[in-house]
């Protein structure tokens, strides 16, 4: 699953770059991406880069959800190593998702 995810994430600086370019470029684009915004509710007047960030930003709440969960598990719970395992592998894929991404 993470595996979606560092392809975004390397790839959504340069996506943004582009938005913002062809808003530059095509003023048809930029009255309609407007226009969309501030009418449309489902929106909440969030732009198009806003909702480009909205996956980047979900995959670095998952070791905290993770160390939450962790909390919340009783000690005598079989689950609890495996919580905490999983928070350490997400933890060392979002390590290689920014590098990747710097690197990008």
């Amino acid at each position: 699953m993470l595996t979606a995810f560092q392809s975004y994430c390397v790839k959504q600086a340069g996506a943004a770059l582009l938005l913002a370019g062809l808003e530059k470029e095509k003023e048809l684009l930029r009255i309609f991406l407007r226009v969309s915004q501030m009418e449309n509710a489902v929106l909440r007047r969030m732009n198009l880069n806003s909702f480009l960030m909205v996956p980047v930003q979900r995959v670095t709440k998952y070791p905290l959800l993770l160390s939450r969960l962790y909390r919340a598990t009783p000690t005598c719970a079989s689950e609890r190593e495996e919580v905490k395992g999983a928070q350490r592998c997400v933890e060392s894929r979002l390590e290689e998702i920014n590098a990747a991404a710097a690197a990008a």
